[in-house]
């Protein structure tokens, strides 16, 4: 890990641990290869952090089972 320093507003730091930049590359990879295998997996309703997911797709989704007359939303 790499680390540095972030200067806060208030004129403290924060470390920051940055992984190397091969580190990152390999995560990448990994995900583009197990993400779509996964995905079968998922629940279809699942929108947290799924790409071509949205906060407006999952509102839409929402919107449409209050029509359904659906009340519960977790």
């Amino acid at each position: 890990m790499h680390q540095q320093t972030l200067e806060r507003e208030d004129g403290s730091k924060r470390l920051l641990q940055v992984p190397p930049f091969f580190d990152r590359v390999a995560q990448r990879a990994v995900a583009q290869v197990i993400s779509p295998a996964l995905d079968t997996l998922m629940y279809t309703g699942s929108f947290g952090f799924r790409r071509g997911k949205s906060r407006h797709l999952a509102t839409q989704m929402i919107q449409k089972a209050y029509r359904e007359g659906y009340r519960w939303v977790l």
